[in-house]
């Protein structure tokens, strides 16, 4: 609710600053003291007062006088009404504040009196007047009462004279007084929210905002005179270039800024080099105002001011994995920073008509943007805490979820410790007999003894089942260790086929002195799993193909074991699913299994640091297992 208050104060203020020139034009002008004004341009900046009062004006007939960023001497004739009360002074009000010099000439019995103001003569609290250069003249009721301005700036060249009674003149100035102090005080405020919760919080665009509010405050004490008069009362130089140094990092401080708010979300590749670009033309426009360039700086600088808001507009539109509350906000925020902007330079330029409200305008974008950019960090704040909550729930059920699972890993451990213990004992004790009932039986008894080899042949079985059981549980708990050694892949799977007893039915494809470090039990449960598998699953009496040859990959040495059969009765195991725990063919069934074998070679394979492939070839079920060779390389060179 306090948000969305803000937003419509931030809208009815926005608002105000569109209408502000329009509602100029109402004001009654007739109690206007200046009669008519008009300009002359002196490129050389040479001519003298004489010259200049002979010399042909262009009438001016907005208050607002714009001659844009240019080097010239600009003079300005004024003819004033003498007051109601003959002898009165009247009052000139010059603004803004940013004038490097502004001499006025009066015309008196003597000849024409000289006065000087602006921000590179000392100050003094009578021509000095907060934002604005005061001088203060005496118009008779009987001659035509002309005075000349000349006024010189490395700035742009846009001003407002206005005359006043010496009471309205103290009115005025106390008025803009109390708009500037409203200014930084909720300025200052921002800033001690901001600093704040910077300093609690340690969050990074804090802290960059923090800077931008310290130089639009900084900024806006320049403008308004307050450093000129307490920082640099003696040395007005230095106002004048800490104002061009201020207004040129406020730039690059809003570029940072904006870089900030779109941290995490993914934007343009070319975004983060055109900020960077913008804070290197920030220095080197201020190294050209160190050098005595300050004018063409500050016209870049301003161009840059008024392109940002509508660059970052695009980018905003153009960035992904952002919140699209947050994008709206940004959108609809930086589309009123550049209408107040743009604006701004309309006024300034009198394409609005005319009137002084372009003053009173600049005294106020500074503001109103920073108050803007306040509520667009306030937004993101507010989404990224929601976000945050929402992640923090998940992080709560998963962590819920996390320490189930580890609870029922536990008990499955308890539980196959169990069952090894209570079942090893008593297979061991009944192989034991069967192998001494296989001693007393003699050869004339064929029938008993398939008997006992069929009852061998289970034991076996339920001892594989125990084992890939073991192997399984020690994945699961992360206890699994190996023990590489260098096999010699030739050797070892004619030794690994004769034990089995498939050397009839497995035709093998190796070369020669093919050496491979790995862990040969490990190894062996994995090759030995998949020529199981291959003679259980294949057709009846069929051959199966077993082919070790080495490659290339990523510069190192690899061993690929591939084994391979003709389709079964079974069918060919699905794809996706192949290597899932418990997973079995449908048409599977009726042969003895239990659906952790593949799983569990896989995981084995993966522990070496290889993979195991399953390519199917029309017909063809083929396993290949991949291995890096170069350990084993390195191994047998030392």
């Amino acid at each position: 609710m306090r948000l969305k208050l803000v937003w419509l104060l931030s809208g009815v203020t926005s608002l105000g600053l569109i209408c502000l020139p329009l509602v100029a034009q109402t004001i009654p002008t007739q109690t206007n003291p200046i009669i008519a004004q008009a300009v002359l341009s002196d490129p050389a900046g040479t001519m003298t007062i004489e010259q200049v009062s002979k010399a042909t004006f262009t009438p001016y007939f907005t208050s607002a006088i714009s001659q844009g960023y240019t080097a010239s001497t600009t003079w300005i004739r004024l003819n004033i009404r003498p007051p109601l009360q003959a002898g009165d002074p009247v009052v000139l009000r010059v603004e803004p504040h940013l004038l490097d010099q502004v001499d006025l000439y009066e015309m008196t019995q003597s000849g024409w009196v000289k006065s000087s103001a602006g921000d590179q003569t000392a100050y003094s609290p009578i021509g000095n007047d907060g934002a604005a250069f005061r001088f203060k003249v005496h118009p008779s009721a009987h001659l035509e009462n002309i005075y000349y301005l000349s006024v010189k700036t490395s700035s742009m060249t846009y001003l407002t004279v206005r005359a006043f009674s010496p009471a309205q003149a103290n009115q005025f100035s106390l008025d803009e007084q109390w708009g500037f102090g409203i200014q930084l005080g909720v300025l200052l405020l921002l800033l001690a929210w901001t600093m704040t919760n910077y300093v609690t919080g340690r969050e990074k665009i804090l802290g960059i905002f923090a800077i931008f509010q310290a130089l639009v405050i900084l900024v806006n004490l320049s403008a308004w005179g307050v450093l000129d008069r307490f920082v640099f009362p003696n040395h007005p130089h230095l106002d004048d270039l800490s104002f061009s140094y201020l207004f040129c990092l406020r730039m690059a401080s809003s570029v940072w800024l904006g870089w900030a708010i779109l941290r995490g979300c993914k934007t343009p590749q070319w975004y983060p080099k055109v900020c960077t670009a913008t804070y290197c033309i920030c220095a080197i426009e201020c190294i050209a105002i160190s050098l005595g360039y300050a004018q063409m700086s500050l016209k870049i600088n301003m161009l840059f001011v008024f392109l940002w808001p509508f660059l970052q507009i695009w980018v905003i539109y153009k960035t992904t994995q952002i919140p699209l509350a947050l994008r709206r906000y940004l959108i609809v925020a930086y589309g009123v920073i550049a209408l107040i902007l743009t604006l701004a330079i309309a006024s300034i330029n009198n394409f609005l008509g005319m009137g002084n409200a372009p003053i009173a305008l600049m005294h106020w974008v500074g503001f109103v943007n920073c108050l803007i950019l306040f509520l667009m960090i306030w937004k993101r704040y507010q989404i990224n805490q929601a976000i945050l909550k929402e992640h923090s729930q998940d992080l709560v059920i998963l962590q819920a979820k996390s320490e189930i699972e580890k609870n029922q890993l536990i008990e499955r451990s308890t539980l196959i410790d169990m069952l090894v213990h209570e079942l090893k004992n008593p297979l061991a004790t009944i192989k034991m007999a069967i192998g001494s009932l296989q001693h007393d039986l003699t050869t004339n008894q064929p029938e008993e003894r398939q008997r006992i080899n069929n009852m061998s042949a289970a034991i076996g079985n339920m001892n594989s089942v125990i084992e890939r059981c073991m192997l399984v549980d020690q994945f699961d708990q992360k206890k699994l260790v190996s023990h590489k050694t260098a096999v010699d892949l030739n050797n070892w799977i004619e030794a690994l086929l004769e034990k089995k007893g498939y050397s009839d039915r497995v035709t093998i494809s190796t070369p020669e002195n093919l050496i491979l470090l790995t862990d040969p039990q490990l190894l062996e449960i994995t090759l030995g799993n998949l020529l199981d598998n291959a003679i259980k699953y294949s057709k009846p009496n069929g051959q199966v193909t077993l082919t070790v040859d080495s490659f290339e990959r990523q510069e190192s040495s690899w061993v690929s074991i591939s084994v391979s059969n003709q389709k079964g009765e079974c069918g060919i195991p699905d794809s996706k699913e192949v290597f899932t725990r418990y997973y079995r063919n449908p048409y599977a069934h009726s042969t003895s299994g239990t659906g952790l074998g593949l799983f569990l070679s896989k995981a084995i394979i993966t522990f070496l640091g290889g993979d195991l492939l399953y390519k199917p070839d029309g017909h063809v079920v083929r396993f290949m297992i991949e291995l890096p060779r170069t350990p084993c390389e390195l191994t047998i060179q030392r």
